[in-house]
């Protein structure tokens, strides 16, 4: 008895309220039979004989199992392997047997309810059947159980309510594919239309109403032939029905019955062949459209299919459910193919694209999500493309237009939004519905929305066809035009163009007060400035120091602080204004996608380990912004203990946008965002845009320290004001500095490593950084020449725009010998690059010392699957943009009997962005100590373009020995030619 108890009170908590009652009331008869088995049959003394009343179990009895025990012994989930549902179900009983007696008296199920049976049921609190109801249990037990097993219907005990006045409800849409006919449905009936151009189809008659259908009608959609219309409703919690019309007479031809509850979703393939259904019941039944017969009964999602849509050539079949997923199912053989995951809450809408490469869907969460269909007849992952926050209510229906490029989504915040597509940029919105839209629907032929509402009102809306995409959408770049400050300067300062044409750079002092627009000191750049943020007033608790100066439109100036860097306690920030004092904005940053630091907050230097809620739907390059701060994702998390690394992937974090590195708190909130030139410009989604002002306090490169830097760019020709002030608010005689106000100046330094110890048959690496300066992004393209004979070098060698790193392998033949100093000094190092049109080269001189090494303790090659495929006499590997490859590694142990690691995501060396080393963990890839092999994944983001690169293997161990170099060739995913040996 008290572990019975027990169990029932455990099924208690878990379950919520409206299901409680149902329950606890039956869920004691199933485990209590067992036990009380012998109380059931047990003697009892006999009683005069009676004539009992039959007692209609349809109409009586189920009525009360309905209302008090179905909750939980159901057929879809019988608790203790019973099921009320059905006369049938209670005469098989539960997991110990039958549950009625042939006398009320002997019944365990009169006992349990009466409360003479411990324990009581329903638990105390709850409601409970009234003396009434127990009454005809009793009648209908001592009556002998009657019923009925066959044709029998799920009754649904429902209040009587009066019906409110006015329209009901549009609870669904359809425009025919050959645009004649719209279709609507308010509750169980459904009017057709015959639409014209340029008419309100509704202010006609309709040419039929189609009525008869068995409960609120929750979906509609015409037969790809126009000639049929299929209507999916039913009655919620008794069973669910698809009725087939023919639209010309209005007469019904087929009932489609096989679901447990209401359907919310009936489709039929393009080839008319096949239809499915969705339904709360969690079912999805994939039927013959012609004869009726269920072909397939898809099993798997928790929660009810709201939504489904077929891929073009009725292969694929994609659901939209209540459990947060959505699938991906193969229709000829009904095997799921794949589960997105991704989604947060309920999913709601689904659509395929009329090319049926990519699927989209939206629900509960506000997002609408982009996936590229990969999985088509196998177990397959297809990759999320794009991920948007949509609306600020949940997204309720989804439809594209026939020739894909546009998507429509409705939302429960009464809003309708168009997006481009395949882009997912948002195009137009709406004005705000006066009710929720309930049905949607494009029509292609009159290129026209139609959205019906909750009110009962009806909508028409243009969809334009000639798409527009935001013009003000900005690259995240920000080189421009600039002279060059002259190497080795004097204390007078000159300033050098490339022609070598030389200019004097203005020096002044601040003069005292500069604090206000009207005092503001004059300067002529090139200039600079000395000053000291210092009270001169009494009652002044701090100072600021302007300096006005002029700047054509475009002209690109850099202001830099010298403080800190000399000893001066100042923390100085330095703002650009208007003439009128008011802050110069840069950018509007609008934000995509929202989202928060988990597991732990971050300091101001971190470049690693950005735990961001949601972080599948972000990509790499995208920018976050995080309380003022504008950071770039550089590299995906390894696994659910680990986070985003974000640029430059090395030392100091970067900023953007002249943004100053910050803490960030666990929890705060952040955003992906997307730049914008104008407020003007940016559609409205719901998030919030952020203002970017021309100001720094800390330099976003990380070159300054704390001292100041910012790259102006002059919206307009006219007056400009830039303020200096310390950020705390201190001031002191002793916070002097140097302002420096010069034009931009794009260029490059490279740097690499020096004096090469290299192991005869073997290689070693050589790393090469670049310092960009003045938002110089361009790429770089290195040369080695004169090596040592018996000595090469991977080729060609280059640093992609955008990038910092590039890797170089230096090799010694077998038999090479130690090479002279004069042979060493002949090495020349060449770095060149295209810097506003005009190509710029930097020679570098030597590698330093090149000397032989000690024999590497084991060797280390690549196994491809192409070893017939060369470039430049290196085996070429092949890598697919968007796809995940596989090579093995071997190793020949020498002298080493442990373990071998090499590196994590980047342990192949010299890998273009985008390409990284997969499913490899926190601990990287490792061959253990009795091992000789081990296979290797790469993933090539879909963006990557064509090119080549040499890239090599390194192991960690003593002496560093590497592979042999290999030819990594990317295939785009568009058809583009392929650049070779050039990464841009």
């Amino acid at each position: 008895m008290d572990t019975i108890a027990l169990h029932q009170h455990d099924q208690y908590d878990r379950r919520s309220p409206r299901f409680l009652v149902r329950t606890v009331a039956l869920l004691a008869l199933s485990g209590i039979t067992g036990v009380f088995s012998g109380i059931l049959h047990a003697e009892t003394p006999a009683k005069p004989a009676v004539n009992p009343v039959e007692v209609d179990y349809q109409n009586s009895v189920q009525p009360i199992f309905s209302r008090y025990c179905t909750g939980c012994h159901n057929a879809r989930e019988p608790e203790g392997e019973l099921s009320l549902e059905s006369y049938a179900d209670i005469q098989k009983g539960g997991a110990d047997g039958p549950i009625l007696a042939s006398t009320a008296e002997k019944s365990r199920l009169l006992g349990v309810l009466n409360g003479t049976v411990e324990p009581a049921m329903p638990p105390e609190g709850e409601p409970r059947p009234t003396t009434e109801e127990i009454a005809v249990l009793s009648r209908w037990i001592n009556s002998g159980s009657k019923g009925q097993s066959r044709d029998e219907k799920r009754v649904v005990t429902t209040p009587r309510l009066t019906p409110a006045e006015g329209k009901k409800p549009i609870t669904a849409i359809a425009v025919s594919p050959d645009g004649n006919l719209l279709a609507i449905a308010r509750y169980d009936t459904v009017q057709l239309f015959k639409q014209n151009p340029g008419e309100d189809p509704t202010a006609n008659k309709p040419i039929h109403r189609l009525e008869g259908h068995g409960g609120k009608i929750n979906d509609l959609r015409f037969t790809p032939s126009s000639e049929k219309l299929l209507v999916a409703g039913g009655i919620a919690g008794k069973n669910g029905e698809i009725v087939l019309w023919d639209v010309e007479n209005g007469k019904k031809l087929k009932t489609f019955s096989g679901h447990q509850d209401t359907v919310y979703v009936a489709i039929v393939s393009d080839d008319e062949k096949t239809l499915a259904s969705g339904s709360y019941d969690q079912k999805i039944l994939i039927w013959d459209f012609q004869s009726g017969e269920i072909l397939h009964t898809l099993s798997g999602h928790n929660g009810p299919i709201f939504d489904l849509a077929f891929s073009p050539d009725a292969n694929n079949l994609v659901s939209a459910s209540g459990d947060t997923t959505v699938k991906v199912w193969h229709v000829p053989s009904g095997r799921r193919v794949d589960t997105r995951s991704e989604p947060l809450k309920e999913q709601y809408s689904v659509a395929f694209s009329p090319d049926g490469s990519q699927f989209v869907a939206g629900g509960a969460d506000n997002r609408l999500r982009v996936w590229k269909l990969v999985s088509r007849d196998q177990l397959r992952i297809n990759p999320m493309l794009h991920a948007r926050f949509g609306h600020e209510g949940a997204i309720t229906r989804l439809r594209y237009s026939a020739d894909g490029k546009s998507l429509v989504s409705a939302a429960l915040d009464n809003s309708l939004k168009v997006w481009n597509m395949p882009q997912l940029s948002q195009r137009v919105v709406y004005e705000d519905q006066p009710d929720s839209i309930e049905a949607l629907a494009i029509d292609s032929v009159g290129n026209q929305l139609v959205a019906g509402r909750m009110d009962g009102s009806l909508g028409f809306y243009p969809l334009v066809e000639n798409l527009w995409e935001q013009e003000n959408l900005i690259a995240h770049t920000e080189q421009d035009s600039g002279k060059r400050l002259a190497k080795g300067a004097s204390s007078k300062a000159t300033l050098s163009n490339r022609d070598g044409e030389s200019k004097q750079i203005q020096e002044v002092v601040e003069l005292e007060p500069n604090n206000s627009t009207s005092d503001a000191n004059r300067l002529h750049p090139p200039s600079v400035a000395h000053g000291t943020i210092e009270t001169t007033t009494a009652g002044e608790n701090s100072d600021s120091d302007l300096f006005r100066f002029f700047s054509k439109k475009g002209q690109s100036w850099v202001l830099e602080i010298d403080a800190a860097r000399n000893d001066s306690p100042l923390d100085s920030k330095i703002e650009i204004l208007d003439a009128e004092g008011k802050p110069v904005t840069r950018v509007f940053l609008q934000a995509v996608r929202d989202s928060y630091f988990t597991f732990r907050g971050k300091n101001s230097n971190q470049i690693d380990d950005f735990r961001l809620h949601n972080w599948r739907e972000m990509q790499l390059n995208q920018y976050l912004y995080a309380n003022g701060e504008v950071v770039r994702l550089y590299h995906y998390p390894r696994g659910p203990d680990s986070g985003f690394k974000v640029y430059p992937n090395f030392g100091l974090r970067q900023c953007y946008y002249d943004t100053t590195p910050l803490s960030h708190a666990l929890g705060e909130v952040c955003y992906i965002v997307e730049a914008h030139r104008s407020e003007k410009s940016i559609v409205p989604n719901g998030l919030p845009v952020f203002p970017i002002n021309y100001e720094n306090d800390d330099d976003s490169r990380r070159l300054f320290g704390s001292d100041s830097r910012l790259t102006f760019r002059a919206p307009e020709t006219g007056e400009y004001l830039v303020r200096v002030r310390d950020v705390r608010n201190f001031s002191g005689p002793e916070y002097s500095y140097k302002l420096r106000v010069r034009p931009e100046n794009p260029g490059f330094h490279l740097r690499f490593d020096r004096n090469l110890m290299v192991p005869p048959g073997g290689g070693r690496r050589v790393n090469m950084k670049l310092k960009r300066t003045d938002g110089f992004e361009g790429p770089v393209q290195i040369e080695v020449a004169n090596l040592p004979e018996g000595f090469t070098i991977t080729a060609p060698l280059s640093i992609e725009a955008g990038q910092h790193r590039a890797t170089a392998l230096v090799q010694a033949s077998s038999d090479a010998a130690p090479p002279s100093d004069e042979a060493v000094k002949k090495v020349k190092v060449v770095a060149r690059g295209m810097v506003n049109g005009k190509e710029i080269v930097e020679e570098l001189g030597d590698l330093g010392t090149i000397k032989l090494d000690r024999q590497s303790k084991l060797d280390i090659s690549v196994i491809l699957d192409n070893e017939s495929l060369e470039s430049d006499g290196l085996p070429v590997l092949l890598v697919p943009a968007g796809k995940t490859i596989k090579c093995r590694l071997e190793v020949h142990r020498k002298n080493h009997e442990g373990i071998i690691g090499f590196g994590r995501e980047e342990a192949a060396w010299n890998m273009p962005h985008g390409l990284y080393v997969d499913n490899i963990g926190l601990n990287g890839v490792l061959m253990p100590a009795n091992e000789n092999q081990r296979d290797v994944f790469i993933t090539c983001e879909s963006w990557v373009v064509a090119q080549e690169r040499p890239i090599f293997f390194e192991a960690t161990i003593d002496g560093r020995p590497t592979s042999k170099p290999m030819m990594l060739r990317v295939i785009p995913m568009k058809t583009t030619p392929l650049v070779l040996n050039n990464p841009q």
